[in-house]
């Protein structure tokens, strides 16, 4: 009795089987079957409801004699904020 290639015919099996594995564990991985609910949460108007809310309440008017009064107040050392609160606010 003679046998050849027994070593290319043991690989082609051991690729088969694998392969079979291989296909098993795809098939198990595939989503299940039936129907699913789907939420989307659209905050949009929400959004734009609130800026226009907030936008409503500012103070828009900016009159050149209020920015002028705001200039000569904060001149020099005029600011109500010292440079060490500042400095401390920025560094922590």
């Amino acid at each position: 009795m003679m046998i050849n290639n027994i070593n290319s015919n043991a690989i082609n099996s051991y690729k088969a089987i694998n392969k079979a594995k291989i296909n098993e564990s795809v098939e198990h991985e595939k989503k299940p079957s039936g129907t699913f609910d789907t939420v989307e949460f659209d905050f949009s108007k929400t959004i734009n409801s609130a800026k226009a809310n907030i936008a409503s309440g500012l103070n828009t008017s900016a009159d050149a004699a209020k920015i002028s009064f705001l200039k000569t107040q904060y001149a020099g050392e005029g600011c109500p904020v010292t440079a060490a609160k500042i400095a401390k606010a920025i560094l922590g």
